[in-house]
C-alpha cells in the first residue's frame, strides 16, 4: 500500500509523485456525458471535465435522450465548449417506445438504450478504440482521467478484465477505516458511475446481448454471472466520481443516497499510484490465495470486535477471514460492521470482499463463490437438484419426489449457471428481488418471460413461489 489515505479525510496524499503517469491518455479515445433532461447538470459535468488539461487529448461528446430538451441543452454544450475553448459533439438519440411492449416507456428501459446508443455511436460510426462514460449527474475528481490513464495499458493487455471503473461501492466513510488514494482492486461486479471500455469489449458478445428487458436496470443485468462473461473490473479504493444531489430525474433513492453522501471521494490532483502489474490476473489471484491460507477464520462477533476498539492493538500486517454462508450471517449484519455496501455484496472478486481497517485487513469470503478455499471450507450443492412448475414452492417441488427442501443450500443454485441447467432461459438471465428467486419466468404477461433470474439481494426460502415463475429447488 504506497499510499495508504485513512478516513475520514481522504484529501491528504503524503507520497505525492510530480509525474505519477506519464501516459496522459490511451490513443484515439473518447470521453462521453450522457444526459437527459437536466441542463444544470449536465452544465456542472461539463464544466468539471473541460478544467482537466487532460480531456484535450480525448474526442468529447455529449449524449442527449430526450427531444424536448434537445435545444436547451445544445446551448448548455456551445456555451460551456466555447468558453472553454474546446470541441464537444452532441450526440442524439430519439426514443421510439413499443406500443405493445409497456417497458419501453419507462426510465430503466430507456437508460440501457441510451448506453447502448452511445456504446454504438463511438466504437461502430466512430470507431475509437477506447471510451470513458460519465453522465450528467456525477462530480469529478480532479485525477479521474489520470487514473484512467494510469490503468489504460492493463485493458488491452489483460483479456480477462471488461473495463475499469471510477467507482468503489465499499468506500463508505467510517472510524480506523484505510482507503487508499492510489490503492485499486479487481471486481467481477460491474461497478459503474463513470467507467472505461476498449471498443473490442463492445463488439464482442456484450453488444448482442445487450439487453432488452432489464427491470431493475443494465448494471444489475451486467452484474449477473452469464452475463459478466468471466470479465472482471478495475476499480479505485478511492472513488473518482460522485453523485450529485437532485431531487428529480434520479433512481437514487432516499437511503441510497445517505450512503453516497458518507462515501469517500478523491480530491487530489497528484496522486502516487500502486504498481498496476500487481491488477493482472494472475498476480492478483495469486496474492489473493496467499492471503486467505494466512488468514486465520474468525466469527462475525470476532470481526466486529477487532474492527472496533480492540483493533488498535492488533499488528499491523494482520488479515482476517469472516467465511459467510449466506445463511447464518444476514449480509445487512457484515455490512454494517464493516461499513460496506448494505443491500448486497458488492465488489466481490473470486468471492473475496477486502476492506483495510487501521491494523488488519478483512477479507468477507463466500463459501459458495470463492474457489480458492480449500475443500473443506467450499460450500457445493449436494441436493437433487429439481425445477418445479409455475407457481410452485420448493417445498411443494421437493414433497412431490419424497423429498424436503433443504434451505441452507438454496443459495447454491442462485445463479445463471444453476438456472441454465434446469430451464432454457431463452431471454437469457436477469435481476430481480423475491424470496422465490432463483426462478424462471412462465408468465407471458411479465416484461421478463422467458428470463432466468438470479439475486444476492433476498436469500431464498423454501416456502415462497409465486404464480408468473417456476423455481429451481434444492431437494434433499
Amino acid at each position: 500500500n504506497p499510499n495508504p489515505n485513512p478516513n475520514p479525510d481522504p484529501k491528504s496524499n503524503p507520497n505525492p509523485n510530480p509525474n505519477p503517469n506519464p501516459n496522459p491518455a490511451p490513443a484515439n479515445a473518447a470521453i462521453v456525458i450522457l444526459a437527459h433532461n437536466r441542463p444544470q447538470l449536465l452544465e456542472a459535468s461539463l464544466k468539471a471535465l473541460l478544467s482537466l488539461p487532460e480531456s484535450r487529448i480525448y474526442t468529447l461528446y455529449v449524449s442527449l435522450d430526450d427531444p424536448g430538451a434537445f435545444a436547451t441543452q445544445r446551448t448548455v454544450v456551445r456555451d460551456a465548449a466555447a468558453a472553454a475553448g474546446a470541441e464537444v459533439h452532441v450526440l442524439e438519440r430519439t426514443p421510439a417506445p413499443d406500443a405493445q411492449r409497456a417497458f419501453t416507456t419507462t426510465a430503466l428501459y430507456n437508460i440501457a438504450e441510451h448506453f447502448r446508443f452511445a456504446l454504438d455511436a463511438v466504437f461502430v460510426t466512430r470507431t475509437h478504440s477506447v471510451a470513458i462514460l460519465l453522465e450528467e449527474d456525477l462530480e469529478l475528481s480532479p485525477d479521474i482521467l489520470r487514473m484512467f490513464a494510469h490503468v489504460a495499458p492493463l485493458l488491452e493487455e489483460d483479456d480477462t478484465l471488461a473495463g475499469a471503473s471510477a467507482w468503489n461501492d465499499n468506500a463508505e466513510r467510517a472510524p480506523r477505516k484505510v482507503l487508499g488514494a492510489g490503492d485499486f482492486r479487481r471486481t467481477g461486479y460491474f461497478p459503474g458511475l463513470g467507467w472505461m471500455m476498449r471498443r473490442e469489449r463492445w463488439l464482442g458478445p456484450l453488444r448482442s446481448a445487450w439487453p432488452k428487458a432489464a427491470s431493475t436496470g443494465f448494471d444489475h443485468w451486467w452484474r449477473q454471472d452469464g452475463n459478466a462473461m468471466g470479465l472482471e473490473w478495475i476499480h479505485p479504493v478511492v472513488p473518482r466520481t460522485k453523485h450529485k444531489v437532485s431531487k428529480a430525474g434520479s433512481n437514487v433513492q432516499g437511503h441510497q443516497q445517505r450512503i453516497f453522501n458518507n462515501m469517500a471521494f478523491a480530491q487530489d490532483r497528484d496522486v502516487a499510484y500502486a504498481d498496476a502489474d500487481g491488477l493482472r490476473a494472475d498476480a492478483y489471484k495469486a496474492a489473493l490465495r496467499a492471503k486467505l491460507a494466512a488468514a486465520p477464520r474468525l466469527s462475525l462477533r470476532d470481526v466486529r470486535a477487532r474492527v472496533s476498539s480492540q483493533l488498535r492493538g492488533s499488528r499491523g500486517d494482520d488479515v482476517l477471514a469472516l467465511l459467510w454462508d449466506e445463511r447464518s450471517d444476514s449480509w445487512a449484519e457484515i455490512a454494517k460492521a464493516l461499513t460496506i455496501w448494505p443491500e448486497e455484496p458488492r465488489g466481490e472478486a473470486d468471492g473475496v470482499i477486502e476492506v483495510d481497517f487501521e491494523g488488519a485487513k478483512v477479507l468477507v469470503v463466500s463459501r459458495w463463490r470463492c474457489p480458492h478455499l480449500p475443500p473443506r471450507e467450499r460450500l457445493t450443492v449436494t441436493a437433487r437438484v429439481v425445477a418445479g412448475a409455475s407457481g410452485e414452492s420448493c417445498d411443494a417441488v421437493c414433497r412431490a419426489q419424497g423429498l424436503a427442501c433443504d434451505a441452507n443450500q438454496m443459495p447454491g443454485l442462485n445463479n445463471c449457471a444453476a438456472l441454465r441447467s434446469a430451464f432454457p432461459c431463452e431471454a437469457g438471465c436477469g435481476h430481480q428481488i423475491g424470496k422465490e428467486i432463483p426462478a424462471y419466468v412462465t408468465d407471458g404477461g411479465q416484461t421478463t418471460y422467458q428470463q432466468c433470474l438470479a439475486t444476492q439481494q433476498e436469500v431464498p426460502t423454501c416456502a415462497a413461489a409465486h404464480r408468473s415463475t417456476a423455481r429451481i429447488c434444492a431437494c434433499s
